[in-house]
């Protein structure tokens, strides 16, 4: 995983498996990580993953391509 995304590289036409890192999904859409929390919890935008004892968090690569190509993510 990576904490940087390539916004050229996010128009997929092909399911993509993974996850990214919320800071990195939160920059490209040009918010911050909570902005993006709170839009995940009104359903604007593909949900946020909290991963194990730390509470990492995260957002499924293939909702965030749908969403971003325009397509229902849900």
């Amino acid at each position: 995983m990576t904490n940087r995304l390539d916004p050229a590289a996010t128009a997929v036409t092909e399911p993509t498996t993974g996850l990214y890192r919320l800071a990195a999904v939160a920059a490209l859409c040009g918010m911050s990580p909570a902005l993006y929390e709170a839009a995940a919890v009104r359903g604007e935008v593909p949900e946020v993953l909290h991963i194990g004892p730390r509470g990492l968090r995260f957002v499924r690569a293939l909702d965030l391509n749908r969403f971003l190509n325009g397509e229902p993510w849900k």
